[in-house]
């Protein structure tokens, strides 16, 4: 493992770090020329990339703070350098919340934006999780053909490789879905066009799917079995939710056009 880069004098400057940037900028660009594509502001949608970024950094440092009591100071709190820590989770559902609002005050296609989302924070991950791979701070359960860490004699399967393989496999579902979505058969049923969203969702049941799978990787989180379980089906029943019903259309036309002839 390396977990540092390059040593300044006293500034070491981490791997993790470096390409925690790298995905951030790579990051930007996807979000940057899918939202030139769909033609949107280019000012709103740098804000969007950058506010996003801070509430969702801020929610996972006061994420980390809560669920720390060390770190309950408020020189500790705001010393994120000497007492590093976050609760990127955390970070991740609350910006996702605040793009919703933006895209909505934006009057944006929200379910458009949460798709180009999905792709974006993936490949941030993907940069990301290589960086988490150099650090080594994520071991998992012993095996017998796993890494074996610094300071450590016994071989673990490592919980950031499962990161890597998962964000770069999830990256890949998620971008041809949100190409392809509109030629599926099955998710556009009756309906005469297919509608937004399939992407984010597909990326909700993956985020569901990576924590099954982390639970029974690394022993102190057996408890996310049951929360990938839960986010699983959620977003299994959200996408048949959103399969096209011509029957749904159909009523709506009816009750439209009911209205319109009492007006």
């Amino acid at each position: 493992m390396l977990p540092i880069l390059v040593q300044l004098g006293p500034v070491k400057i981490y791997s993790f770090g470096v390409l925690l940037v790298v995905g951030l900028l790579v990051g930007l660009y996807f979000w940057w020329r899918m939202g030139r594509d769909e033609h949107w502001d280019e000012i709103a949608l740098f804000d969007a990339f950058f506010l996003t970024l801070i509430v969702g950094i801020t929610g996972a440092r006061i994420g980390y703070i809560v669920t720390h009591p060390q770190v309950q100071t408020l020189y500790r709190a705001l010393a994120f350098l000497a007492y590093p820590g976050m609760m990127w989770g955390i970070g991740i559902i609350v910006g996702v919340m605040f793009l919703w609002l933006f895209a909505r005050n934006h009057e944006w296609e929200v379910w458009k934006v949460m798709d180009a989302a999905a792709v974006t924070i993936l490949t941030i991950i993907v940069l990301g999780s290589v960086g988490g791979i150099l650090n080594g701070s994520n071991p998992g359960i012993e095996v017998a053909w796993g890494w074996i860490y610094p300071g450590e004699t016994v071989r673990r399967l490592p919980v950031d490789g499962w990161n890597f393989v998962w964000s770069l496999v999830a990256f890949g579902i998620v971008s041809r879905v949100r190409k392809e979505f509109r030629f599926y058969a099955w998710y556009k049923g009756e309906a005469s066009v297919a509608k937004e969203g399939l992407a984010a969702l597909f990326g909700l049941v993956l985020v569901g799917i990576y924590l099954i799978v982390v639970g029974v990787v690394d022993e102190n989180v057996k408890w996310l079995i049951g929360g990938g379980i839960g986010i699983v089906l959620l977003g299994a029943f959200w996408i048949y939710s959103r399969i096209g019903r011509k029957e749904k259309h159909d009523l709506l036309q009816w009750v439209r056009h009911i209205r319109l002839k009492e007006r």
